[in-house]
Order: C-alpha cells, then sequence, then structure tokens
C-alpha cells in the first residue's frame, strides 16, 4: 500500500467548494468549471484542443466544463511553445497527462 497526500487536500468532512490552481496547466473553480493552459497556438490543426481533450480526459472531466485558453510564453511549458514541425501532440502528450 502507498499512500500520499496532494496539497490543498483534505479529509473530514467536506466544506465549501473553492477555486483552486492545480498546475500551469490546469485550475478548477468553485463551480467546477475545468480552465485548461494549452502551451501551443491554435492556427487551424487542432492541436490547442487536442491537448486539453488529453488533460481532461485524464481528470475524466465533461467536456462542456472545459475552458481552454492560451498560455503565455513561459519557460513553465518547455521551450517548444510554437506552431510548426506538427509536433504539439508529440511535444506535450506526456507534459498534458
Amino acid at each position: 500500500m502507498v499512500a500520499f497526500a496532494l496539497p490543498g487536500c483534505r479529509t473530514g468532512p467536506r466544506g465549501e467548494a473553492t477555486a483552486m490552481r492545480l498546475s500551469a496547466w490546469l485550475s478548477v473553480d468553485e463551480r467546477g468549471q475545468v480552465t485548461i493552459t494549452a502551451p501551443v497556438p491554435e492556427i487551424g490543426q487542432g492541436a490547442r484542443t487536442a491537448i486539453a481533450m488529453i488533460v481532461a480526459g485524464e481528470l475524466g472531466a465533461d467536456w462542456s466544463t472545459v475552458t481552454i485558453v492560451q498560455a503565455d510564453a513561459d519557460d513553465t511549458f518547455g521551450p517548444e511553445q510554437r506552431a510548426a514541425g506538427s509536433g504539439a501532440i508529440r511535444d506535450y502528450w506526456e507534459p498534458a497527462r
């Protein structure tokens, strides 16, 4: 058996829901709206949506509760924040998961 604790999680009675920024990729507001930050721009290939679908799939999130926003250029998302070479899914599959 392995036990671990997640920051911001607690046991016991549930109180009022609060918004949480879980990572650079992901936040969930108090209503359950999931915001996924996509590191690559969308220029017609569907990369931004595909990356958001990877994250939402891992969460088991209802797609109707998902919002996708564009990330600012930031080293948090790695050096490949570009729209060229058909590498978005290949480069971001694992980090998104």
